[in-house]
């Protein structure tokens, strides 16, 4: 209360704009480690597919998997619908901008 009758408060209006660029910054970060995070995961199960695990014993990186055929094509099948919905993704905005 003594902060009120003095002035020092500071006004409504000076705490919602504060809080407000707050939470746009906030809401900013968030989408930029989103994106960041979801090309990441996506570029390492593309990764996991077309590299295969590091095999410590023989110092080598294997080019591919020695797993079952229907485990690589599952993966493969998640790569290409991963690929797939991107390119629906970019088309759509390609249409979003031509407006």
């Amino acid at each position: 209360i003594s902060d009120l009758l003095s002035g020092r408060a500071k006004k409504r209006s000076e705490i919602l704009t504060t809080a407000s660029t707050s939470a746009t910054a906030s809401t900013s970060a968030v989408v930029k480690a989103s994106t960041s995070l979801i090309r990441e995961r996506g570029e390492s199960e593309i990764e996991d597919v077309l590299i295969g695990p590091f095999d410590e014993e023989s110092q080598e990186l294997p080019l591919t998997r020695e797993e079952p055929l229907s485990t690589r094509k599952r993966k493969q099948d998640h790569v290409l619908d991963y690929l797939k919905k991107i390119d629906k993704e970019v088309s759509d905005i390609q249409k979003m901008m031509e407006r």
